[in-house]
């Protein structure tokens, strides 16, 4: 059975809420939150929730620049739709 759009964009937000509490638990702190549509999404490798290869490249970058970096530490948050 198909998958209802707006249980994939439920999903997603249930997903920004863990990485924003999480994130908050960091002792490191944040930097820089994107917020935002698919663009922002993208930068985790996911579309409405859902990781896709087609993004894999964004992710890269984005855990190169705002993840694992000394220089900031940043968050996406972001969901298409």
């Amino acid at each position: 059975s198909a998958i209802c759009p707006l249980q994939l964009w439920e999903g997603a937000k249930e997903r920004n809420k863990q990485m924003a509490l999480d994130t908050v638990d960091n002792e490191r702190g944040l930097d820089m939150v994107l917020i935002g549509d698919s663009l922002v999404e993208h930068w985790l490798g996911t579309d409405l929730g859902r990781h896709s290869t087609k993004w894999n490249e964004n992710l890269e970058l984005y855990n190169q620049l705002f993840r694992n970096s000394s220089l900031l530490n940043g968050l996406a948050l972001g969901i298409g739709g």
